[in-house]
């Protein structure tokens, strides 16, 4: 068993030491670089909107609560989502993404529409939030052409 493990990392070391330095350190500068996943891109339109929603929100909890009108603030809401849809230009696979994006802030708004107190619309608002966010990490805006 010894003989077998002495073999196997001497086979290693001719391997390796058959590689120029130059080559060596190229694969290790590769190897070192964090694969970052490209941003899809967005219609200025989609991401217009997604800014509204995402400020409404932001504006919203730094209100004192005696002057929150939730009613006022879902409408608001459903607005910006119905923009979104209504002046979507996006095609293929991006517009796809953007359904997985744009879905569940739908659902969040719709939740908020039908929730019984205050404290379960506040917990949407935050998935809401949330999922600006998320958006924003994975879509840039597409430059308007001049």
């Amino acid at each position: 068993m010894r003989y077998f493990i002495y073999g196997l990392l001497s086979i290693l070391v001719i391997t390796s030491c058959g590689e120029s330095s130059a080559e060596s350190q190229e694969v290790k500068v590769e190897d070192q670089s964090p694969k970052t996943p490209q941003k899809m891109i967005a219609n200025p339109e989609t991401s217009e909107g997604m800014l509204m929603i995402q400020h409404m929100i932001i504006s919203f909890n730094e209100m004192q609560p005696e002057n929150k009108n939730y009613a006022v603030l879902l409408g608001e809401l459903s607005y910006q989502c119905d923009y979104i849809i209504k002046n979507c230009s996006m095609k293929g696979e991006e517009h796809e993404k953007l359904h997985t994006a744009l879905e569940p802030i739908l659902t969040s708004v719709q939740k908020s529409k039908n929730a019984d107190s205050n404290e379960k619309i506040e917990v949407e608002l935050q998935n809401i939030l949330s999922m600006t966010e998320l958006y924003f990490e994975k879509f840039e805006v597409e430059q308007a052409q001049v």
